[in-house]
């Protein structure tokens, strides 16, 4: 019994700890896919050489065998236990304990239409490297090494890619923690195997004690019935004949009875094991079809998922492209920057920008909610703002928010179910003629920062005093109607705010999730008076420097670790949005 149950425990500790190569399995299927990278139009099928991995393999095999998705090449998979051996490939993965040597490699297929996928080697040492952490797979790329100008890596695809040492070395070092606390488990299991087989030799020496046992007793009965016969020689013959007969009919019944217990000790233990097979038998059974079922059910699942994802990575290739482009952005704001940062693969928030004869409006925007749900509001949000422009010819901004505010009540008034989904905006108009700002905000404010020598700031040909200053400059703050672009009781007109622009003057529009974003190191959310000093601080700098301070604070408040070990999620989608004129 002891001993099935350590075997069994055995099996299931080998089964729990098999490698799991689904997520490199996903990161080689979207390698083939044009979202991520384009390929020849030459190449109908991909070569793709695995070294020794037979898990990859085998995942990429089962991937191959079901479909790939929408823009995937045919696949031609092989298995290599030598990377010597490949001869022809488009796409080769190895792993650094297999092939540490993987510049030799490299300059084999470096001007071939083919990238080196290697894991878990130093940065910048392969084309692209990947390292597994849990169920996804992170890398980094080094351009250089590509030598064939055939295959075109995607903007999406090279903008999440590990851009440091530090942050790779980190990456790296995660995973090779997550690797010894496995061998640590191990270990563990290792440990709580030996104590069984341990018990079980322990009762194998009890069994064979309580055998020696039985013999001896077997010898004393021996003995037992020698002495008798010898006792017997001093009767009687008669009694002597009477005795034995007493005897050996005694004997047969107590051999008997004990024959019959020990048949019914045996019979029942023989029936004991057998039942406690047969039960094993039919759970083990059960958990096998419960386990083929699961598997089934696991791999539907997984395919529904890429499909989803494959679709919501397109509504994203739709929605960046209703974006302005930063070509556009500097061509009519040559300094400004935007920082754009979606909680999701979509977006609730977006910036948008128009330019109309002497004008140039831009907004950012906040939609309800974000994800998917946002996105389609934003997409309402955006033909809005279009069509004000150019529908209905306005420029001035609080007129483009009244008529967005009955566009969107319109679009959302068609169907029976009432929707309460809106959008908070700030809205600008630069005049380069008159070089002014107007300016409308429904729930957003406007942040202005002017040096301090060209004080004061007029809006509407009225003085207003700063919230915030430094040594050398001044921020004020023009604050929104309590109103959002929506569904709202106490609807009102927007007011517009018109102010004569001064040389170096700065303003920032944005969406909240900058400061609500929860992080550093009490877990607290960022909040806007330090946002507002932040952005204070940094007036002497460049615009470009600005955005990338903002940004780079934005993820160290985010990731901080004193207070949890991987740091925050991102909450809300961010947008910011700075010009200097």
């Amino acid at each position: 019994m002891l001993l099935l149950t350590v075997c069994f425990g055995i099996l299931g500790f080998g089964s729990a700890f098999a490698q799991n190569e689904s997520a490199k399995a996903r990161f080689m299927n979207d390698m083939t896919k044009a979202i991520y990278v384009k390929w020849p139009t030459s190449i109908t099928t991909l070569d793709v050489a695995i070294v020794k991995n037979r898990e990859l393999f085998n995942e990429l095999q089962l991937a191959n065998s079901e479909g790939l998705g929408l823009y995937a090449k045919n696949l031609n998979i092989q298995l290599y236990n030598d990377p010597k051996e490949i001869s022809k490939a488009n796409i080769i993965y190895v792993h650094h304990t297999d092939f540490p040597n993987i510049d030799r490699l490299i300059d084999r297929f470096k001007n071939e239409d083919c990238l080196v996928i290697g894991e878990n080697y130093p940065f910048r040492t392969s084309m692209i490297n990947i390292i597994e952490q849990g169920d996804e797979a992170f890398y980094e790329i080094n351009t250089d090494l590509i030598g064939s100008d055939n295959i075109k890596l995607r903007s999406t695809f090279l903008k999440r890619r590990a851009n440091s040492a530090e942050q790779w070395s980190r990456m790296l070092a995660e995973a090779e923690a997550e690797i010894d606390k496995k061998e640590t488990t191990i270990r563990h299991k290792d440990r709580t195997i030996a104590v069984k087989q341990k018990e079980v030799k322990e009762t194998q020496e009890k069994l064979s004690v309580t055998s020696d046992s039985l013999d001896k007793s077997q010898e004393d009965l021996v003995v037992t019935s020698e002495k008798l016969v010898i006792a017997s020689d001093s009767l009687d013959l008669a009694q002597l004949l009477v005795k034995q007969k007493e005897q050996r009919l005694e004997a047969e019944r107590k051999l008997r009875i004990v024959f019959i217990i020990l048949l019914v000790l045996a019979l029942a233990v023989v029936f004991f094991i057998f039942n406690s097979y047969r039960l094993k038998q039919k759970h083990a059974e059960k958990l096998a079809r419960l386990n083929e079922k699961i598997t089934k059910q696991n791999l539907l699942l997984e395919e529904k998922n890429r499909e989803i994802l494959d679709s919501i990575r397109y509504a994203e290739r739709i929605q960046r492209a209703l974006l302005p482009t930063d070509r556009f952005i500097k061509e009519h704001l040559q300094r400004s920057f935007v920082i754009f940062k979606p909680k999701d693969i979509v977006s609730g928030d977006f910036y948008w920008m128009e330019k109309v004869g002497n004008k140039v409006l831009y907004a950012a925007v906040d939609c309800t909610g974000h994800g998917v749900p946002g996105a389609f509001v934003s997409v309402v949000g955006h033909d809005g703002l279009n069509r004000a422009l150019r529908e209905f010819h306005l420029s001035q901004p609080a007129q483009i928010l009244d008529k967005l505010n009955e566009l969107v009540d319109e679009t959302f008034e068609k169907g029976e179910e009432e929707i309460k989904d809106g959008m908070d905006m700030a809205l600008c108009a630069i005049d380069y003629d008159k070089n002014t700002l107007e300016y409308a905000g429904a729930q957003n404010p406007l942040w202005f920062i002017r040096k301090r020598e060209n004080a004061p700031l007029m809006v509407n040909g009225e003085a207003i005093e700063p919230v915030m200053e430094i040594d050398t400059h001044l921020l004020y703050e023009i604050k929104a109607e309590k109103q959002p672009i929506g569904k709202y009781a106490d609807r009102h007109p927007f007011v517009n705010h018109t102010i004569q622009l001064k040389k170096d003057d700065t303003f920032y529009t944005f969406s909240d999730g900058y400061a609500d974003q929860f992080g550093g190191p009490k877990g607290k959310k960022f909040k806007y008076r330090p946002f507002k000093q932040l952005i204070l601080e940094q007036q002497g700098k460049s615009m470009q420097e600005q955005k990338e301070i903002i940004e780079s604070i934005f993820e160290s408040w985010k990731n901080d670790t004193q207070t949890t070990s991987e740091g925050f999620e991102q909450i809300d989608d961010v947008v910011v949005f700075g010009v200097r004129v």
